[in-house]
């Protein structure tokens, strides 16, 4: 492994070797606590990025077909994929969680690239993986980033189905002139949220 990747796995916690038995419950805390961080913590200095997470869609499922050293086996790998994947499209992996990944990215494009890398290698491995992605200002601490910025990403992630990566209309709009052509999926509400928002599918993924 390259001495960047080293630092970023002592730097960030790793996966957790239990599954989360409910991914939309883990969804639901990830959402609360930065809410919750995000009320505490207003008057810090926060910072503009692009937030990509990601998770295995029936993973349950999958672990009580294939049995817990398999299972693990596949996950390590994802893992070292996670870390390279991000790496390589200029982000920073945040955590490892359950089947899932919470990464952060300088610009909207490079979430984009990352999550269709990310999807491909996912394929490869016979999984089907769905990522979500929305930009905003959000609070950097030590090991972690919080606020409302990534509770939008958790759920745009939520509403996103097995193969397909979605965008929040932030996303949409900043990327708008790269080529990247997206098909609208309409107003969608988001739980816990205020007001009805407009997400769209990355194009590529339609016939998925």
């Amino acid at each position: 492994m390259h001495a960047f990747l080293q630092a970023v796995v002592k730097t960030f916690p790793v996966r957790p070797t239990i599954i989360h038995p409910q991914p939309s419950a883990l969804i639901d805390q990830t959402f609360e606590d930065n809410i919750a961080e995000y009320e505490a913590d207003g008057e810090n200095k926060s910072l503009l990025v692009t937030i990509m997470m990601t998770d295995v869609v029936n993973s349950t499922e999958i672990v009580a077909r294939l049995g817990d050293a398999e299972w693990r086996d596949i996950m390590d790998t994802l893992d070292t994929a996670a870390l390279e994947t991000v790496a390589e499209h200029e982000g920073t992996l945040v955590k490892l969680m359950g089947d899932g990944m919470l990464a952060i990215f300088p610009r909207p494009s490079a979430a984009i690239a990352c999550a269709k890398a990310f999807r491909a290698t996912a394929d490869a491995l016979g999984l089907k993986l769905r990522a979500g992605i929305h930009c905003g200002e959000c609070l950097r601490t030590t090991n972690d980033v919080t606020g409302i910025a990534i509770a939008i990403a958790a759920r745009v992630l939520s509403l996103t189905p097995g193969g397909q990566t979605w965008v929040s209309s932030t996303v949409r709009d900043l990327v708008l002139g790269l080529g990247l052509e997206f098909q609208e999926i309409g107003p969608k509400q988001l739980k816990g949220l205020r007001d009805d928002w407009v997400l769209y599918q990355l194009e590529d993924d339609a016939e998925t």
